[in-house]
């Protein structure tokens, strides 16, 4: 006599639907864990990215400044902000103007700013029209946003400091200046994003003959 094929017992058919319960959930926790990885890496890209251009405006503009003499001179102040988290920058630079054989000479002022949804921001106020029988108002522009910290130091030729003002210093500007912006983590448990530049300024000096 010829039996059929055993079926599943209920013990086993338990067994099996268990088995694809755990296999289904270790897939789910992979893909889960895939997607937010990508998303945490994709947000720090895009905040390096940032941070990235704005260090890269501040660091342009320092690079172009002037010393605190002749017809357009500006003092070269650089300060702790009233947090004493911040840095506050304000001197004149010559950025070439597009469309134009001359530099356009502005004011610049460099600074930390809460907006109005809280979120520390690194601002750039500019003054362009320098002759102005009125002192014009500086326009705003934001650089980044969240920011956690942003220093500035200055080198006197043998040692950095904290701060410069160039009424004090022979009217001279700093030999270098040394930018650092932080941005402020998400979690407490993330690292905070930070990045450094350095700027050589060649028209160092008290004299505008001493500019090389």
């Amino acid at each position: 006599m010829r039996h059929g094929a055993r079926a599943f017992t209920l013990l086993e058919t338990l067994m099996a639907v268990t088995l694809m319960a755990v296999v289904a959930t270790a897939a789910y926790g992979l893909l889960h864990g895939g997607m937010t990885a990508r998303r945490v890496v994709g947000a720090r890209v895009r905040e390096s990215r940032a941070l990235a251009l704005a260090l890269d405006q501040v660091a342009r503009r320092v690079e172009s400044a002037l010393p605190p003499t002749g017809v357009l001179a500006g003092e070269f102040i650089g300060e702790d902000a009233a947090d004493g988290m911040n840095h506050d920058l304000t001197f004149h630079c010559a950025l070439d103007a597009r469309g134009t054989r001359w530099a356009d000479v502005r004011k610049v002022h460099v600074y930390v700013e809460i907006s109005n949804d809280g979120a520390p921001c690194l601002m750039l106020g500019t003054v362009t029209n320098l002759l102005a029988a009125a002192a014009p108002d500086e326009s705003p522009q934001v650089l980044c946003r969240s920011v956690g910290a942003f220093d500035v130091e200055y080198c006197d030729g043998g040692a950095w400091v904290d701060t410069w003002n160039s009424t004090d210093n022979g009217n001279a500007l700093p030999d270098a200046v040394r930018l650092t912006l932080t941005l402020a983590p998400e979690d407490d448990q993330a690292e905070a994003l930070s990045l450094q530049r350095v700027i050589v300024l060649s028209l160092a000096g008290g004299e505008e003959g001493d500019a090389s």
